[in-house]
């Protein structure tokens, strides 16, 4: 992370707007300069580094007595941008790789949260760090941009695929999409320690092509310290919790169970479950289907609020929320995760066990195509620290036990080896 320059790339063409189906990229890079992760100093670097067709050379290494490695990526296009910066499509030159870069604007005061997460993360359902480097603007703006795994799809583009053509997703997306949901939170929540605090269809990557899945977008998250108050205004409206539209300082991870929750009622309605066009038109439409909550329900939110006069309105069963054909395993789901109370909300690593995906256990399943699932069972030993065995044996089917290193290789059932194991 040591410099970084721009150059034009000889002979490219500028894309032209959208008629590519590529956004032009801003120019927001002039008079670039690199700031060195440890001492920050700047070198500066004429040119445009965002713009479609320049490219950006890093150097990384150098320290250590390791050797300087270059690395260029040759932008292409924007692929998202909001409050926090952008996101641009480039391509490594040296291997050929598509890559994402998040750019985001850095408070020279203080280390980036976002970066410091990043690097604790290793999970296949989790978007992979590749690199990350910083720059200025002429106005001496800095900037972080991290090179991430670019993934084309994302679950709320999936969604609204299959309502544009008035039809259902198929289950086994669903129950395929939602378990990698649950194995990535379960990672982020037992085995590091953060709340992602921002899930949403359009922080969760697809590959169209094996179906697998990745959670994105760390810009929000934080470990959650008991005892210390966290702000409340957190989290996209449709899948904040309650908790947080009642205020709540000192929530925990089950704030992301939640928002899962209203995911999983998306993909299979096709539509989002609580569309509040405010906070309180968001709890309204809560209270609409869970009923008014009970004064104890309210206490478990947010004790500050017992005295408040709701409208007494009774839940709306879940049954007749879903069409008649919805399998009930898939409801029952839903009803376990959205629930008022947050410590009565299932765990991700319960929601994992739950009937509605041993289809996905089944030896024989396969996509429609008739092709493999992605890895599912993978685990490695920390994604299942303190699991009990009971549990296991329900989260790892016997055909892939093989796949669990830290179970060994012996024959004996995998029971008797969860058993030694722990």
């Amino acid at each position: 992370m040591a410099s970084v320059s721009v150059v034009p790339a000889s002979g490219l063409k500028e894309p032209s707007g959208n008629a590519a189906g590529v956004d032009n990229l801003p120019n927001e890079m002039n008079d670039m300069k690199i700031r060195d992760d440890k001492e920050m100093e700047a070198t500066v670097v004429n040119g445009n580094g965002t713009e479609a067709g320049h490219i950006i050379v890093t150097t990384i290494g150098g320290k250590n007595g390791q050797p300087k490695q270059t690395i260029s990526y040759m932008a292409e296009r924007v692929v998202g941008h909001g409050s926090f910066g952008l996101v641009f499509q480039a391509k490594c030159l040296e291997t050929g790789e598509t890559v994402a870069i998040k750019k985001v604007l850095q408070d020279k005061r203080y280390k980036n949260r976002e970066l410091q997460t990043m690097r604790l993360l290793d999970h296949p359902n989790i978007v992979s760090l590749r690199h990350c480097f910083f720059s200025t603007t002429e106005k001496d703006e800095l900037y972080l941009n991290l090179v991430l795994e670019y993934v084309p799809e994302t679950a709320h583009r999936v969604i609204k695929h299959y309502s544009k053509m008035n039809q259902r997703m198929p289950h086994i997306y669903v129950k395929l999409y939602f378990y990698q949901i649950c194995r990535a939170l379960a990672y982020i929540h037992n085995t590091i320690g953060v709340c992602h605090r921002d899930i949403k269809p359009q922080n969760l990557l697809v590959n169209p092509h094996t179906h697998q899945l990745k959670i994105c977008d760390f810009g929000s998250a934080k470990v959650l310290v008991k005892g210390e108050p966290n702000i409340s205004y957190i989290c996209s409206r449709y899948y904040r919790a309650p908790e947080l539209i009642f205020g709540a300082t000192e929530y925990t991870t089950a704030i992301d169970i939640w928002s899962a929750g209203c995911v999983l009622a998306e993909l299979l309605l096709g539509q989002p479950l609580f569309p509040g066009e405010s906070g309180v038109d968001q709890l309204v439409e809560i209270i609409k289907v869970l009923g008014t909550p009970t004064r104890e329900e309210i206490k478990c939110m947010n004790p500050n609020y017992t005295e408040f006069k709701f409208p007494q309105i009774k839940a709306h069963p879940w049954h007749k929320i879903f069409h008649k054909r919805m399998p009930p395993e898939a409801v029952d789901l839903v009803s376990r995760l959205l629930q008022y109370s947050p410590n009565l909300r299932s765990t991700a690593l319960e929601a994992l066990a739950h009937t509605f995906f041993d289809e996905l256990r089944d030896p024989n399943a396969r996509l429609p195509n008739g092709r493999f699932l992605p890895p599912l069972f993978n685990f490695k030993a920390h994604e299942l620290k303190g699991v009990p065995a009971e549990m296991l044996v329900k989260l790892i089917p016997e055909h892939a036990r093989k796949q669990c290193a830290f179970l060994g290789s012996s024959h004996k059932p995998i029971s008797d080896r969860i058993h030694r194991w722990r």
